[in-house]
């Protein structure tokens, strides 16, 4: 959008025969909009799947066990198709290229809690709740990419239409990994629906 508000009113974006044209006014680096369009062929893909588990028991009145598990696991896949043009010395692409990257997300919780309530005399409540929390997040990536492609066509985007040499392909990666661990509490008393005193704690370790 930002390339066809500067660019020049009087351009046209092809020739009679149909082939991209460059701007005849501007030594710029305000390309030729449609033709950005046409030779960028990307895409991303994902597949996302949520779940949660819940179980909760009073073995008696007044105590009540929690506890809940939710999971978050997604797969992504980005697929590239960059062909070779030349509008000007400054609107270029010499060398085809591919590019495809694989991506994987899993990320779970795990929660427990166990609480204790008890209102006695009629105005005296007191309550105790204990709990703790597991988090654990990882990501993982794999990319290629391949240049000089036999086939400049986006129906033969693949790795395997690029060149055969190591200059001509390339391959890469990585992980990561967090977990977190929290310990937390609450203690509280009230009076006769008035008065109110309650301390919370909380405890982090991470890695």
């Amino acid at each position: 959008m930002v390339r066809a508000l500067n660019i020049d009113p009087v351009t046209s974006s092809r020739d009679e025969n149909g082939e991209f044209l460059p701007s005849q006014f501007l030594d710029t680096d305000i390309f030729n909009p449609v033709n950005q369009i046409d030779k960028i062929n990307d895409r991303y893909r994902s597949d996302r799947m949520l779940g949660q588990l819940y179980a909760e028991v009073t073995p008696f009145e007044g105590l009540t066990a929690r506890s809940s598990f939710a999971t978050d696991i997604t797969h992504g896949i980005f697929d590239g198709y960059f062909p070779t043009y030349f509008l000007s010395i400054n609107d270029q692409r010499p060398v085809s290229q591919v590019v495809k990257n694989l991506d994987r997300w899993r990320n779970w919780q795990w929660d427990n809690t166990i609480e204790y309530k008890k209102t006695f005399k009629d105005k005296h409540f007191a309550g105790i709740m204990v709990g703790s929390s597991l988090i654990n997040n990882r990501y993982e990536n794999i990319t290629a990419n391949a240049i000089n492609l036999i086939f400049e066509d986006p129906r033969f985007a693949y790795l395997a239409n690029g060149g055969t040499t190591i200059e001509e392909s390339g391959a890469g990666g990585g992980i990561g990994e967090s977990s977190l661990v929290a310990l937390f509490g609450r203690v509280q008393y009230e009076f006769d629906e008035k008065f109110l005193l309650m301390s919370n704690f909380r405890y982090d370790g991470s890695s």
